[in-house]
């Protein structure tokens, strides 16, 4: 092998390790730079949703035993979302979420939904919303809703359990590597 093939082979290499995609990721958003892995914390990667209009973004689907995790990464038209939890944005997306969830217990969605400020905090990058959910069918989970900006993006993240047990066993871990996938850390 000449000299010059060696040093195409490692650069080849070189670039495919440099690539943000490769190929034990699950989705690389090119546009906000976020590659999602196919695992977070022991979660694994479901699928990804899109949401039909750009502005709504896309759903980042991780699945473990007893817990169901939503990463939702959108920008609602907005071009200066500022990073962290203190744009006035961020919060009134909190609050959004926060009115959704009344709202799915007006639709008959949940029988249901208990505001618990009481609730283990997971982490201070994001800010957090628990409930206890009683659904239709009468079995009750825990859910948590976490949002943040980051990179001119909202990240709102749903995360639902069979039980509290099975939440605190995997939120904190996967707030922490969801941090270092979306670029805080």
């Amino acid at each position: 092998m000449r000299l010059n093939s060696v040093v195409q082979l490692i650069l080849a290499a070189c670039m495919s390790l440099a690539s943000p995609a490769r190929a034990d990721d699950a989705f690389a958003d090119a546009k906000s730079g976020f590659v999602f892995p196919r695992t977070l914390a022991g979660l694994g990667y479901e699928n990804r949703r899109e949401y039909g209009d750009p502005r709504l973004g896309y759903g980042v689907n991780y699945r473990g035993e007893g817990i169901f995790v939503t990463v939702i990464v959108y920008d609602l038209g907005e071009q200066s979302i500022g990073d962290g939890i203190d744009d006035a944005r961020v919060r009134q997306q909190m609050r959004q979420a926060q009115a959704d969830v009344a709202e799915a217990v007006r639709r008959g969605d949940y029988r249901e939904a208990i505001a618990d400020g009481e609730a283990k905090q997971y982490s201070p990058l994001f800010l957090q919303a628990s409930y206890r959910i009683l659904a239709k069918n009468g079995a009750q989970y825990r859910s948590y809703i976490f949002v943040r900006g980051q990179k001119r993006h909202f990240i709102k993240v749903r995360a639902t359990g069979l039980t509290t047990s099975l939440v605190d066993a995997s939120m904190a871990a996967m707030l922490d590597q969801l941090a270092v996938v979306i670029g805080t850390r």
